[in-house]
């Protein structure tokens, strides 16, 4: 088949037209596609992404680890917070400022971080885009990692983190040191008494604490105490030379970590030095006392002795080493016949349960008299917290020295009783000290009054006073009573001197006043007719010296609560 000349022109036209257009239609196709390859290839300035609105390019996390303050990552060409030449000593204050925008609180979540290693999570919103950051520490360094967050995750740890604050605001009131340790000792999360500690025992600044900080412990703390229980360990300051004291707790936390809390005991320590050096100054007391001292606790086992026990007691010291009860070491002392034999045994265990009853209410106070001769003062005290203390003391020479005294006396008192001449001690103050048999008998004899003064003769205290309303029923009235009243009370010269009375009858009776030792005053009466007058008028006699038989035996007949008998 033949075409037209004419018509293969216009073919051949059309044709080419049809090429032209197709060619002018692609070329502006490649064009359009790589410059919107060219714009997407290449990456926005920080300043345009956020002034624009839109989310930084995080299709992934991006990780920023830190070291004693300085930036240890790469920082990349695109990286939307921090420029590839940021100095690294200032890189985590650029951090926060550029994250301020995310959220008003992480400037401060990532001071906190770098300061006391203490790890957080927040969303943080750019746009319509919500961003995780998250900081914790990771082995010697810290990160913050940023990353898209994921759709809901803003409430949950919205709720956590409110927790989260409230509990470290909660340790950060405690005056206890606080701090977790990691499987290989690394310290990985702390209080702020523990950096507080940490300074004080470095001798710095707070602020010049860089994390993670020191065990400040050590071996101290190698192996760790149990859960529950606690070791006592101290500090030494650097600068100052001066030792703290803490018992430390620890709590195995899941995931091998161990929380450990250290509580500051320097009073306590103080305390316990003060009252082991004033037990060690009590037992240097206790061992030179010549008494025997012995303490029982509540449960009535010997917690204390001293030496002079094993001397009082002769009980052996190695069974006093071995802490017996109260109940065996007064067996024991019954055994070596160191205390009075009972009658039996019945008897024997009521004097134990009276004894330990009257040690707790502080009124056992007993005189043993042993086997041997020897006597012993047993005296019991209640002690604090239920114990009891007994001391025993050897009173064996006081005893035989008090009977040889009494027997001295009761041999001088029976001379006094044996004289013909009436005898009566005032003290200073006018009571009667003592009488003799000769005094009272002559008195009775020529006494005419009534019974109430005649009584004044049998009560063991009499006075002056009652003595001279019965001189003054036996004798006619005289100066003389007067005149011995001012001389028993010192009101007057205290010389001896003598006079004579008229008794009512008629007959003379010889007195003589006498000073005696201790400001007492001796009266004598004599009859005239027994011919022995003079003996009361020539001289002092023996027993108005300051030594005499009759001041021996009036002070003594007042010791014993002797009076007019």
């Amino acid at each position: 088949m033949t075409f037209p000349e004419g018509l293969l022109y216009l073919l051949f036209a059309a044709i080419s037209l049809l090429s032209a257009a197709a060619a002018v239609v692609l070329t502006g196709f490649i064009q359009n596609a790589i410059r919107r390859r060219s714009r997407a290839d290449m990456p926005e300035t920080r300043q345009d992404t956020q002034a624009a609105g839109r989310a930084p390019p995080v299709g992934a996390p991006i990780r920023y680890a830190f070291a004693d303050g300085r930036l240890l990552s790469e920082v990349r060409e695109d990286d939307p917070f921090l420029a590839p030449d940021t100095d690294r000593e200032y890189a985590p204050t650029a951090l926060s400022e550029a994250m301020a925008t995310l959220h008003p609180d992480l400037p401060d979540r990532i001071a906190d971080l770098m300061a006391r290693g203490e790890p957080f999570r927040v969303i943080g919103y750019l746009g319509s885009d919500a961003l995780s950051v998250a900081g914790q520490v990771d082995r010697d360094h810290l990160a913050v990692t940023v990353a898209p967050a994921i759709e809901g995750e803003g409430r949950s740890l919205d709720l956590v983190d409110r927790q989260m604050q409230r509990l470290r605001r909660a340790l950060c009131l405690s005056a206890d040191a606080q701090w977790t340790e990691a499987a290989d000792g690394r310290v990985t999360w702390c209080n702020d008494a523990y950096l507080m500690l940490a300074a004080e025992i470095g001798g710095v600044a707070p602020d010049h604490v860089r994390w993670p900080p020191s065990r400040l412990f050590g071996e101290q703390l190698d192996p760790p105490p149990i859960d529950g229980n606690q070791r006592r360990c101290h500090l030494k300051r650097q600068d100052l030379g001066t030792i703290h004291w803490f018992e430390v707790t620890a709590l195995r936390l899941e995931g091998g970590d161990i929380l450990f809390s250290a509580r500051p005991i320097d009073r306590l320590v103080t305390a316990e030095t003060s009252l082991r050096d004033f037990v060690q100054t009590l037992s240097k007391t206790f061992a030179t006392l010549p008494v025997g001292l012995v303490v029982f606790d509540r449960k009535r086992e010997l917690v204390l002795f001293n030496p002079a026990l094993v001397s009082v007691s002769t009980l052996d010291p190695g069974f006093l080493s071995r802490r017996p009860t109260l109940r065996a070491f007064l067996d024991q002392l019954r055994e070596v016949q160191r205390m009075p034999e009972p009658r039996d045994y019945r008897s024997w265990r009521e004097e134990i349960a009276l004894l330990e009853q009257g040690a707790e209410a502080d009124r056992y106070h007993e005189i043993w008299t042993l086997p041997s001769g020897e006597t012993l003062r047993v005296t019991g005290r209640p002690h604090p917290n239920g114990a009891i203390a007994f001391v025993f003391e050897d009173i064996s020479q006081e005893v035989s020295l008090t009977r040889r005294f009494r027997t001295d006396l009761d041999l001088d008192l029976c001379i006094l009783d044996d004289l013909p001449a009436g005898l009566i001690v005032f003290d200073r103050d006018g009571d009667v000290l003592r009488t003799n048999a000769a005094y009272r008998a002559m008195l009775r004899a020529r006494f005419d009054g009534t019974v109430d003064t005649l009584a004044a003769l049998d009560r063991t205290q009499a006075t002056l006073t009652e003595m001279t309303q019965v001189w003054q029923e036996v004798f006619l009235p005289s100066g003389l009573w007067g005149e011995i009243r001012q001389f028993v009370r010192h009101e007057t010269d205290r010389a001896a001197w003598s006079d004579a009375a008229t008794e009512r009858s008629g007959a003379r009776m010889h007195c003589r006043v006498a000073p005696l030792r201790g400001g007492n005053t001796v009266v004598w009466f004599l009859p005239a007719d027994t011919g022995w007058g003079e003996l009361l008028s020539d001289g002092a006699w023996p027993g108005e010296s300051d030594s005499g038989l009759v001041g021996n035996a009036a002070t003594a007949g007042a010791e014993r609560g002797e009076g007019v008998a």
